[in-house]
C-alpha cells in the first residue's frame, strides 16, 4: 500500500487489526497496533472493544496476551 503513495490512517489501521482479531490472527495484530502507535495513531473504540472482549477467550496464545496487554491496566 505505502510502495504505491498510499498511507495508512488510523481508520485504515483500526479496521485492519480487528480483521486480524476476526481471524486469530493475532501476531500480526500486535505488529500493526505496534506500528500504528509508533505512527502517532491510536486504537478507537471498536478495536478496544475487541480486545477486551478478547479477554475470555480460552487458550490464548502469547501473541493474544501481548495485544491485551497493551489495553488492560497493570494489576
Amino acid at each position: 500500500m505505502e510502495q504505491k503513495g498510499y498511507f495508512p490512517d488510523g481508520c485504515t489501521y483500526n479496521v485492519i487489526i480487528r480483521g486480524f482479531l476476526a481471524r486469530k490472527k493475532y501476531s500480526e495484530a500486535l505488529v500493526l497496533l505496534k506500528e500504528m502507535v509508533a505512527k502517532g495513531f491510536s486504537a478507537d473504540a471498536s478495536t478496544v472493544s475487541w480486545i477486551v472482549n478478547l479477554r475470555s477467550t480460552k487458550g490464548q496464545d502469547a501473541a493474544l496476551q501481548e495485544v491485551i496487554k497493551w489495553f488492560m491496566p497493570k494489576d
